[in-house]
């Protein structure tokens, strides 16, 4: 949203002076309360602050739940005439047979225990996005979908895979925070590392 809200700043009068600006309306439909929820309040708000300077229009606690005869349809009936629909976020797993029903959690991620072992199914193994591992008070949401989580997930398996050989006890998962940092725009993003903060 904040890329697109730059070009329409920039580079459409610049390069393409024959189009209205004033007609490219960015929208940025949210369906949890506040963006970035995976970051501290502070860090969403100044996000918040930034895109609205922008001139995106966020619209927080909304649902899409279809895109009709070029209208965006949100939950409450809600329906916004759109030509363009960009769909970032909002991941839901995709279900197969031989899991079982009670192994299906949020959003249709796979339920495993602290060894990423699958509910149910003790020698079947999930990780990364399509996991929801149980059991971890730090993240009872689920750990957030980013590739620093699947990467370790992996590497805490495999390790765990060559203990069994080795007849060792398996290690749980525990997810470290290396950091995380989203870019809003030209010069513009948040960032976090550890207990310090960052925008700019």
């Amino acid at each position: 949203a904040g890329v697109l809200a730059e070009m329409k700043r920039t580079i459409v009068p610049r390069d393409y002076p024959d189009l209205d600006v004033s007609k490219i309306n960015i929208y940025l439909i949210n369906a949890d309360d506040r963006l970035l929820r995976t970051m501290d309040p502070m860090s969403s708000a100044k996000a918040e602050r930034d895109l609205t300077e922008l001139g995106v229009k966020i619209m927080g606690s909304c649902m899409v739940t279809d895109y009709v005869d070029k209208q965006v349809i949100l939950k409450d009936g809600t329906k916004i005439p759109s030509e363009t629909v960009i769909w970032v976020s909002g991941i839901r797993a995709n279900t197969f047979e031989g899991i079982p029903a009670e192994s299906i959690g949020r959003a249709g991620r796979i339920i495993t225990d602290r060894y990423n072992r699958v509910k149910g199914l003790d020698e079947v193994y999930a990780i990364g996005d399509i996991s929801y591992v149980e059991g971890d008070e730090e993240y009872p949401q689920g750990h957030p979908q980013l590739a620093q989580v699947a990467i370790q997930q992996a590497r805490t398996l495999a390790d765990n895979l060559l203990h069994q050989v080795d007849g060792r006890e398996f290690e749980p998962f525990s997810y470290k925070n290396l950091g995380v940092m989203a870019t809003i725009g030209r010069k513009k993003a948040v960032a976090e590392i550890g207990k310090l903060k960052f925008s700019g």
